[in-house]
């Protein structure tokens, strides 16, 4: 009776480790996968921050070109007046 126990016994450990085996790889799988979409997340946020440094330095360029021509437009509006006052 003992001996059919212990083999019954032995019998459960193994389908237990198997079933612990089977989860941890399920585990590993699915801690694997959600490694990937964290590194896919992170190049998505590194892109995003790329375009908004590149959008910053267009629209600096922008401010610089408008403050330019205000100048510009300012000195001719001054000489356009300055001739109008001669005439």
């Amino acid at each position: 009776m003992v001996a059919g126990e212990v083999k019954s016994l032995a019998e459960q450990t193994a389908h237990s480790s198997n079933a612990i085996a089977d989860t941890i790889a399920h585990i590993e799988a699915n801690t694997a996968a959600a490694t990937g979409a964290v590194r896919d997340i992170a190049a998505g946020v590194d892109t995003i921050d790329q375009v908004l440094t590149d959008s910053r330095r267009f629209v600096n360029r922008q401010r610089a070109t408008v403050a330019a021509l205000n100048a510009q437009l300012g000195a001719a509006s001054r000489h356009v007046a300055a001739l109008n006052d001669q005439s």
